[in-house]
């Protein structure tokens, strides 16, 4: 929507506005838009199906296939029979797809509708500092340079798709790029906060899933030698709740050998990554609060990531209201 509003009016989900709810109250506000840019949220079967009959969209946009809701879903294949729902509404249009997914890249053909990818974009040169996310493509033979406010790599397929979609609305690839490089990190959303005391926050507490948080730890690797990682429970797992918990555990485990890090979890799932990493365990927000306030935490990166049901933004709160620079 930051993309296409420098060439279209556009009308945008707001928020969380995407379930049945949501969705046709954002349709409402249609006045004198010329394109809508709509989030189609899910965690059950059919959900999405009858949002897009709702919208019939003229281009949808699948991101990846991960493991959130899979406590309601009960598999990765579930996940994606939910998403490519989105296609039930679209009827001779365009479906756009991440193609390095390894459910999505298997994906050739839907229907009546053409299937794009991003394959004709060739990504090199990529860098990360504190606060941006820089990388080179090769689009039509020609090399282009993108620069982008969040420092975290694993947008790029994100950013490609952003890239595919506006040139098919008949944006020029310079004026894409240019829009890119202006967008404006999103609170609660890898939304990176430089404190005093050389303090970098890293405010990732809107959601969680295990995709979403290896990605974050990945981009927080070179920030600082020290790092506290606040890790909230990831909810709606179900039966995997256990297996994906674990899972994130080990991942720690060899992730921890190559970072001087402390791990702090909030909530019950979270206690067991005990098993592979020593942690201090607290059961609400609140508590964390008052045990960061006799830590030392100057020249260190803290990360807060877990579910909303977690409310880690008090925690993020606390620690602006103390240390805002």
């Amino acid at each position: 929507s930051s993309v296409l509003s420098t060439k279209y009016n556009v009308l945008k989900t707001e928020g969380n506005y995407n379930n049945h709810i949501g969705l046709p109250l954002t349709i409402l506000k249609l006045k004198d838009h010329n394109a809508m840019v709509l989030e189609m949220g899910m965690n059950h079967l059919n959900e999405i199906s009858n949002l897009s009959k709702m919208v019939l969209p003229n281009t949808c946009i699948i991101t990846n296939i991960g493991t959130s809701h899979i406590g309601y879903l009960k598999s990765q294949k579930n996940i994606l029979k939910a998403k490519l729902e989105i296609t039930d509404g679209l009827n001779n249009g365009i479906l756009l797809l991440n193609n390095k997914d390894k459910y999505l890249k298997k994906i050739k053909k839907n229907k009546n509708n053409i299937v794009c990818d991003i394959n004709e974009f060739k990504v090199y040169n990529v860098i990360t500092t504190y606060e941006h996310l820089f990388f080179s493509i090769i689009y039509k033979n020609k090399n282009y340079n993108i620069k982008f406010n969040i420092p975290n790599s694993s947008l790029i397929n994100n950013i490609l798709l952003v890239i595919k979609t506006s040139l098919i609305y008949g944006m020029s690839i310079e004026d894409i790029i240019e829009r890119i490089s202006t967008f404006e990190q999103i609170s609660g959303r890898n939304n990176i906060l430089l404190l005093k005391d050389n303090i970098i926050l890293v405010d990732d507490c809107y959601n969680s899933s295990y995709e979403s948080l290896i990605s974050s730890l990945n981009m927080i690797k070179n920030f600082k030698d020290k790092k506290i990682i606040i890790l909230g429970d990831i909810l709606e797992l179900g039966s995997y709740s256990k297996k994906i918990h674990l899972k994130i555990g080990r991942f720690l485990k060899k992730y921890k050998i190559k970072n001087n890090i402390s791990v702090i979890t909030v909530g019950t799932n979270m206690k067991l990554i005990n098993k592979y990493v020593n942690c201090s365990s607290f059961n609400t927000s609140e508590e964390v609060i008052t045990f960061l306030s006799d830590l030392n935490i100057t020249d260190c990166c803290i990360l807060l990531k877990g579910s909303r049901g977690m409310h880690l933004e008090k925690i993020k709160d606390a620690l602006i209201i103390k240390n805002a620079s």
